[in-house]
This record gives C-alpha cells, structure tokens and sequence, in this order.
C-alpha cells in the first residue's frame, strides 16, 4: 500500500486480514449483482448499494467495484427507463449514478497525472471542493 507521497507503507496482519475479509465480501455482492444480467432481481438494488459503499476504499475493492458497476450499467442500459421507477428508491438512483460518475472521474485523473504524488495531490483537492 502506498500513502499520499507515494512512499510505500506497510499494513499489519490485522488490517491485512480485515481487508481480505472486506475484499471477499465485494466480491461477492459483484457476483450477486451481475448473475442476473438484463434483470434486475428484488435484491440487486440493496446489494448495489452496499458496493456503491466500498466504491472509494483500496484500489483492488475499487476496481471490482468499477468493473461490477460498469458490467450492471451496461447490461442494463436498454431497459434501464423500465426497471429504474419499479426497483430502486430516488435515492437509491442519485447513490448509483454518483458511484458511476465518480468512478470515471477518478480513472481520467489517474491517467491525466502520471506520477502517484501529483495525482493523489489532485484527488485529495478535488475530495474537498466537491465535499465527499
């Protein structure tokens, strides 16, 4: 793992355990999310959010939190006008289309700053001027 200045740090056995505990989790609820592609079961909102929780922790939960987000939205586009009024609350929208968004967000700033010290430098910045 690797702090702001880019300097590697080490985690101890406890917060190791506690992120493979996390991790096996995610995955999870990606599998959930994504067995019933181009549907979306009574379930699938709730399990949507709780990966829309996990969408800002360490970068290998992120990505499979990206990658099940995408894979959703994707499989789900065509008939997404149908099943967003039935199956999820407003809130339950806006918590999705932020997780999408800032998702996307951050991978053009990582490919927009090619050293971890001025891209961490730049999502720290913008973490605050729109208040996460």
């Amino acid at each position: 793992m690797a702090n702001i200045s880019g300097e590697r740090i080490e985690i101890d056995q406890q917060a190791r355990k506690a992120l493979n505990f996390i991790e096996t989790g995610v995955l999870g609820l990606c599998a959930i999310v994504l067995s019933s592609p181009y549907d979306i079961s009574y379930y699938a909102p709730a399990a949507l959010m709780l990966l829309c929780k996990h969408s800002h922790d360490p970068d290998l939960i992120q990505k499979s939190v990206k990658k099940a987000l995408s894979e959703f939205h994707r499989t789900h586009h065509d008939s997404w006008h149908q099943h967003r009024e039935k199956k999820f609350t407003d809130d339950q929208l806006v918590i999705f289309d932020d997780a999408l968004i800032s998702l996307n967000y951050y991978e053009a700033i990582y490919k927009q700053y090619p050293t971890d010290k001025e891209k961490w430098l730049h999502i720290e910045v913008n973490k605050v001027a729109i208040n996460f």
